[in-house]
């Protein structure tokens, strides 16, 4: 909302100079009582509170208290000498401020009302003083009462409709002998036939509505001026089957028997198409010559349909216009009637007989509702998300529920970008501002700029840079901050259903790691949160379990208050300025913690202000804290924000303090980048933070040296040995390692060491040459043990060029299949490369195969089990059968890799630790990326 006078908004004052200054808003003016507060021994002074206790909170009212000196009776509401009597009371204005160093002028600390003034004095009667305790807005608006009528209603009935002559709200109970008027210029509709009152329940602005069948409203209009314009609008859904040709829709009666009545009725189009038409009658029945011609389809829509009709020469142009609440769209035609005077409107009829045809009132499973009549031409969508606030954006409700309520409205953030709402239900203000904050997730507070309440938006608060950054080393903070390990905010089982309409619930939960659901020690147990949350429909509901989710499952320990006094000679000004300025949901950095704690920076973000006293010597702040870890979220191509984290690895050995190899397992999702251009980033193992500056698979080779009579060392340094024909069948040529099958039915095997028994191999496999009298045969080695006992994933290049990949295992020299083979979506081309995948962990096998080059499928393409080999080496093995025609038959590989473990090339303690760690010790991301809500 805009600043309004008053009490209610700044106005931009410069500052006293004085350490504090305290103001009461006396007959229309801000009166400065500073000089009445006392002070005495020191151990009074303004005590001020507000915001969130903590992040799981909700923002707590604020308050402001302090004791004014009264011996002249000034503050006692009753006393007729007082030169306030008459003019303090109840929720009299009160505002607080102190000098901005930054500035110059006032940074405002309170900004409320008095509620009460008790009177107190010593047994002496010399002393007289008031104990004030003053509140912010949130304790007049949890005191406010839940709305009686709907939001399109309170929406009409403000009194900044303009011109408005009539409202039929038409939101009666199912007993109603009329539509009542909402306005003392009409009188109430008269119900012909039986309408079924309150039936239609899907214009979430309004209560329910009636529909038509066999039934028609009258409603009679005052006589109003001027008559150069006026407006008939109203809601109306009609079924998707449509209405018979010609069927009034509504009646315009006009003080005139030169025109009538204005017909709006529909019109069945060509293809079937339910149009609407609007035609002019005279005081015959007569139809006249103008009007605005069939346009549009209003079958199965909610709109609200306007009339419209306004005097322009000698004419009366007129025009219809449709507004779909759903999307916002509007559908128009016009048109004019000439040589005619507009005159007023006396009637309005809903569904009425034709004036002269055969068209019948009352229409079929219709619902109308909201009509009015304006005698000025505004906007159809000027009602905004008024109309149907299902889908307005939280921080928009926010702040037109803050001005409908004539409070002032702070925004922090981009109010557009914010969760979008379900229906606006029928609760108190401060319920709804709370659905607001509960959707988006960001921070609710009162305003310090004025009366009212601010808003800050979830998204303001990802990735921020720190408003104020300070060293614990420079004895800035007046008290040790305490960090607190407990499971008090730990929420790990989320549940999240819609408060409006609820359906099913949408549940996430942590199911690895120290704060999962999983029993101690390996978990923390199950520590579960209903959320029940106002968006559109279901489908925001995973979003809004995960991201709940991910705020409750923060493993750092938290600071939930650090405490200042301005007056301390280590407060330099720009330090004083940015704690003075500190809004909720700010960003605070404390560098150089205690060498007893992690030696990671404490970055916090702000809730609220728990404890602030100011008085003419000191001012003490006590800052509600909370890890600033929830609000880091992934940020797309960002070098520390932009890497999504392992769903789980590592260490497979012991590392040593000084060590810059590690060895790391992947146990769940995909393996880590070995992509140079993505180095260096930083990642957290056992507490200490190291950085990583090269990553390759355990056993990787791209075959890039010539070598001939085997395979030589791969580029990970392993040896390959070979197995099967002669030594002049291998060779390392072209990009490429081969098997040169000379000798039919005889396989040809390289083999290098396996580093785990569980295995996740990729290799680029091929035939040199088209098949011919019968298949080639090649692809991934596993378990090896020797010749007659292995797992072998393989390609069939077949004579027809097709290409089956099978899983096969040789157990004891006897061959069989595990699982069933594939025939792949590809044809086989002489030396174009096929990009295998064979994974094995524990006994569970799988496989898939693609074009070098291509996306790899996402899904793997062959899923089989057996527990024939537990362990074993790995490698390459081809074999060409008996019949196969080819003249030395090759098959060539390239980019073998057993991809996990990796190995990790590291620099030591990036944050200062320095350590051992153990096999099995967690790998991830020091900064992992988070998708933010």
């Amino acid at each position: 909302m805009a600043a309004v006078p008053g009490p209610w908004a700044a106005s931009g004052e410069g500052s006293n100079g004085q350490p504090v200054c305290v103001e009461l808003f006396v007959n229309g003016v801000w009166v400065d009582i500073t000089a009445y507060v006392l002070t005495r021994d020191g151990s009074q002074r303004i005590e001020i509170s507000r915001g969130q206790s903590d992040e799981a909170g909700q923002v707590e009212r604020s308050t402001c208290s302090f004791e004014l000196n009264n011996r002249d009776g000034r503050f006692s509401p009753r006393n007729p000498m007082s030169p306030y009597y008459g003019l303090i009371g109840r929720n009299s204005p009160l505002r607080v401020s102190v000098p901005d160093p930054g500035t110059g002028g006032r940074n405002y600390r309170f900004w409320g009302e008095v509620t009460k003034w008790p009177q107190n004095w010593d047994l002496t009667g010399t002393d007289f003083w008031v104990r004030v305790e003053a509140y912010g807005p949130l304790s007049r608006l949890e005191k406010g009462r839940t709305p009686t009528r709907s939001v399109l209603y309170n929406a009409l009935t403000t009194g900044t409709v303009p011109g408005l002559q009539a409202y039929w709200p038409c939101e009666d109970s199912g007993d109603a002998t009329a539509i009542k008027s909402a306005v003392p210029t009409a009188s109430d509709m008269a119900i012909t036939g039986v309408p079924h009152l309150q039936a239609m329940e899907f214009f979430y602005s309004s209560d329910p509505l009636p529909i038509m069948s066999e039934s028609t409203f009258v409603g009679r209009v005052d006589s109003y001026d001027p008559v150069t314009s006026c407006q008939v609008r109203f809601l109306l859904h009609v079924p998707p089957v449509g209405l018979d040709d010609g069927q009034v829709i509504a009646a315009i009666w006009m003080d005139s028997l030169d025109v009538e009545t204005w017909e709006l009725y529909y019109f069945v189009g060509p293809q079937g198409e339910g149009q609407v038409a609007l035609r002019p009658l005279d005081g015959d029945g007569a139809t006249l010559a103008g009007g605005v011609t069939e346009f549009g389809d209003i079958r199965g829509i909610y709109l609200r349909v306007s009339v419209e009709l306004a005097q322009n020469g000698a004419n009366i142009d007129c025009a219809v216009r449709l507004l779909d609440s759903a999307t916002n769209v509007v559908t128009a035609n016009t048109g004019a009637l000439n040589n005619k005077a507009l005159t007023r409107v006396t009637r309005i009829d809903m569904a009425p007989a034709q004036v002269l045809g055969s068209a019948t009132m009352g229409m079929p499973e219709t619902a109308v509702g909201h009509i009015t009549l304006q005698n000025q031409i505004t906007a159809v969508d000027d009602l905004g998300d008024r109309l149907d606030p299902a889908g307005e954006a939280a921080g928009r409700r926010f702040a037109r529920i803050c001005d409908e309520r004539g409070l002032v409205f702070e925004a922090i953030g981009d109010l557009d970008a914010t969760e979008l709402m379900g229906p606006q239900q029928k609760r108190k203000p401060i319920e709804q501002l709370q659905e607001c904050r509960e959707a988006d997730g960001g921070i609710m507070f009162e305003a310090l700029t004025g009366f009212g309440m601010g808003y800050r938006t979830r998204a303001s608060m990802y990735n921020q840079e720190p408003a104020l950054t300070f060293s614990y080393a420079d004895s800035v903070l007046s008290e040790v901050p305490v960090p607190v390990e407990d499971d008090r905010y730990l929420r790990n089982s989320i549940d999240a259903i819609r408060s409006f309409d609820p359906g099913e619930p949408a549940h996430a939960e942590l199911t690895e790691g120290r704060l999962s659901i999983a029993e101690p020690p390996t978990g923390a147990g199950e520590y579960g949160q209903r959320a029940e949350v106002n968006v559109p429909d279901d489908s925001y509901l995973p979003n809004q379990a995960g991201w709940r989710l991910f705020q409750g499952t923060i493993d750092e320990a938290r600071f939930p208050q650090i405490s200042f006094n301005l007056a301390r000679q280590q407060i330099t000004g720009p330090i004083k300025a940015a704690l003075l300025n500190l809004r909720p949901g700010d960003r605070v950095l404390l560098t150089d913690p205690p060498s007893t704690q992690p030696p990671d920076d404490v970055s916090l973000t702000v809730y609220g202000w728990s404890r602030e006293t100011i008085d003419h010597f000191q001012h003490t702040l006590t800052l509600n804290c909370a890890p600033e870890a929830m609000w880091r979220v992934a940020t797309v191509e960002d070098d520390v924000l932009g890497r999504a984290d392992t769903e789980g690895s590592e260490l497979v050995a012991d590392v040593a303090s000084g060590a810059t190899s590690l060895s790391v397992l992947t146990t769940s999702g995909p393996w880590w980048t070995t992509d140079s251009a993505e180095f260096p980033f930083d990642v957290l193992v056992g507490g200490e933070v190291m950085t990583v500056t090269d990553i390759r698979p355990s056993r990787d080779d791209t075959f890039t040296r010539t070598t001939s009579n085997g395979w030589g060392t791969a580029d990970s340094g392993q040896a390959w040995s070979t197995a099967g024909g002669t030594a002049a069948n291998y060779a390392v040529t072209g990009g490429e390692g081969q098997h040169v099958c000379t000798t039919l039915d005889v396989s040809r095997r390289a083999i290098i060491t396996a580093p785990t028994d569980d295995f996740d191999i990729t290799c680029d496999v091929t035939a040199n040459a088209l098949s011919t009298g019968a298949s080639q045969y090649g692809g991934i080695m596993a378990r090896y043990r020797d010749i007659d006992n292995l797992y072998h994933c393989r390609l069939e290049f077949l004579t027809d060029n097709t290409v089956v990949m099978v899983i096969r295992k040789r157990l004891a020299a006897v061959e069989s299949f595990v699982g069933t083979g594939l025939f792949l979506p590809l044809t086989h081309v002489a030396g174009q490369y096929i990009r295998m995948r064979f994974q094995g962990i524990a006994n569970d096998l799988r496989a898939k195969a693609w074009l070098r080059g291509t996306e790899e499928p996402t899904e793997w393409q062959i899923n089989s089990s057996d527990g024939s080999f537990a362990a074993g080496s790995c490698g390459c093995r081809s074999i060409v059968p008996a019949g196969n025609t080819n003249v030395n038959p090759t098959l060539a590989y390239d980019n073998f890799s057993f991809n996990t473990p990796q190995t990790f090339t590291v620099t030591r303690s990036a944050n200062g630790v320095v350590k051992a760690h153990t096999a099995g010790t967690d790998v991830r991301l020091a900064n992992p990326a988070i998708l933010g809500l």
